[in-house]
């Protein structure tokens, strides 16, 4: 009883002390300043934050104009993050937002270096300068929801620790996608709470940010495509609700526009199934949930001597074996998404292990077998 009485007091004290000054508005800007602090350092300060590729972003640097100098491909895929880049010749696959990014930065790079390299700072400042709008928008939805400016600092102090957690701000200095999903599902997830509240004014500016940004999230990869079902459901929602007659009809075009996006997202946005993809999924994916891999390889007309690639990674600082080996030329030919589909639909223990596995992992925001630091 002490201990709860202590904190009432305390609790009491900050609502006196906080409430000629605070505002929802402030809260989120103070958690702005900290988290672009703490993004700075990361970022800029030696020794600097990233994630370094493990393989998977060999496509995306190969659609952007980007290559490795010798000395880092020279050394293990995913030892450390590689701070600089050359331009080479870019040869664009399908429509990426992420790219748009990419060609933005390197055309600040040139305006402030003119060294023809690449240097990544100039993309994780560009994300940065995205995503803190995003904060903004998020810790300000969160604050107007209590009323006591103790339980807003309590809630700025949680949401500061999540939005500018290591895990997710090192992606922003890589050629990872996962960024722009950061960014993006964190603006998506605040407008449709701000959506909830009764203001007429600001819902027509909320439902404008998001349809750019749900669009942005459906274009920025094949598979995000989805979202703007999502996203549809939820403006039909909006949509049927009570309320002034121009946000039902914004609403509508809402759910109108995320169908159209995700539709245009599945057909004009890059794949990213790559080779090191489709490797893992059979290997990683069909065989690691296999109780007879033999068998299983057979199902898919496989010779057996593929069995010894089961719960290996292409991902590995040291692979069992390259992706992109001709040894595996007679393996790719025998599957393709629409096959592997079809396994576990014939087969749904496997579906459920492999979900079960997805389940276990959706909390681990960290890859494996990749370094964080540059090379010293």
């Amino acid at each position: 009883m002490k201990i709860k009485k202590a904190l009432h007091n305390i609790r009491e004290w900050l609502n006196e002390k906080l409430l000629r000054v605070y505002s929802p508005e402030r809260a989120a800007l103070a958690g702005v300043l900290v988290t672009a602090a703490i993004a700075c350092i990361l970022f800029y300060v030696p020794n600097r934050i990233g994630v370094a590729d493990d393989g998977s972003c060999r496509q995306i640097m190969q659609e952007a104009g980007l290559a490795y100098f010798e000395k880092d491909a020279a050394v293990p895929q995913g030892a450390y993050f590689v701070l600089r880049y050359q331009r080479t010749p870019a040869a664009p696959e399908g429509f990426s937002v992420q790219r748009l990014l990419l060609y933005g930065a390197m055309e600040l790079d040139d305006l402030f270096t003119k060294d023809g390299t690449f240097d990544i700072r100039f993309y994780s400042a560009i994300c940065l300068a995205l995503y803190l709008p995003a904060v903004f928008l998020a810790i300000r939805e969160m604050c107007r929801r209590v009323e006591d400016p103790a339980e807003a600092l309590a809630l700025t102090g949680v949401s500061v620790l999540i939005l500018s957690d290591v895990g997710y701000l090192s992606y922003f200095q890589s050629l990872y996608p996962e960024a722009v999903w950061i960014i993006l599902i964190v603006y998506v997830l605040s407008l449709c709470f701000s959506l909830q509240r009764e203001d007429e004014v600001s819902s027509q500016a909320d439902l404008i940010l998001l349809i750019a940004a749900g669009a942005a999230l459906c274009f920025s990869e094949r598979h995000m495509a989805v979202c703007g079902l999502a996203l549809a459901v939820f403006g039909l929602r909006q949509a049927a609700m009570p309320g002034d007659r121009r946000l039902r009809i914004l609403s509508g075009f809402l759910a109108g526009a995320m169908i159209a996006a995700s539709l245009m997202g599945l057909n004009l946005s890059s794949d990213r199934f790559t080779q090191e993809s489709k490797l893992a999924a059979m290997t990683t994916g069909v065989l690691m949930e296999s109780v007879n891999p033999e068998k299983t390889l057979a199902e898919f007309g496989i010779p057996a001597r593929y069995e010894t690639l089961t719960d290996t990674s292409p991902y590995a600082v040291f692979p069992y074996i390259e992706s992109n080996s001709p040894e595996l030329e007679e393996f790719y030919r025998q599957y393709d998404t629409p096959t592997l589909l079809g396994y576990y639909l014939r087969h749904p223990r496997s579906l459920v292990m492999l979900l079960e596995l997805g389940t276990r992992s959706a909390f681990r925001i960290r890859r494996d077998y990749v370094g964080n630091y540059e090379a010293s």
